[in-house]
């Protein structure tokens, strides 16, 4: 606990996200505490793994555009990754609450997903009593094995 309150535990998501993310940044952008409403200096960079533009249309678009990025929130803020990805117009996919109904709804009805496409893929920190680093990771999920593997994506484990 003291780890993640001192912020030295490294914690890296994958999401499946609307459009294209064609190269790495950084999101600084405060969120609001949810019990408070105040805001909180909130940080997240986020990196580009793949990309595809699917034949459908959504919306006003005549195709679908979608990314995998890896997602390394710096602080710890209620929904920060969800929130910051909505934030630079590129929401999960399948997040009802930050997310885009018509994308959700091609997922459901094109690839059978009705889940959010982000995970908890690694954490990373110094081992509390003799200071090594400990990195755990957490295998993919159904869903995003079944995404990855329609859309001929590569993910290599850790």
């Amino acid at each position: 606990g003291e780890a993640f309150t001192c912020r030295t535990v490294r914690k890296c998501y994958l999401a499946i996200v609307r459009g294209w993310v064609l190269k790495a940044g950084t999101v600084e952008h405060p969120l609001k505490d949810p019990s408070s409403g105040n805001p909180l200096d909130a940080r997240s960079t986020y990196r580009p793994v793949a990309k595809i533009e699917l034949p459908y249309p959504v919306g006003p678009y005549e195709t679908a555009r979608y990314s995998m990025v890896e997602v390394e929130p710096h602080t710890g803020r209620w929904h920060q990754v969800r929130r910051h990805m909505r934030h630079i117009a590129h929401p999960i996919v399948g997040d009802s609450t930050h997310g885009e109904n018509r994308q959700n709804r091609l997922f459901r009805e094109r690839l059978n997903v009705d889940s959010m496409l982000l995970h908890a893929a690694r954490l990373e920190f110094a081992h509390p009593r003799r200071a090594h680093p400990v990195r755990l990771s957490a295998p993919l999920p159904e869903s995003f094995r079944t995404v990855c593997s329609h859309f001929d994506w590569a993910i290599a484990p850790d």
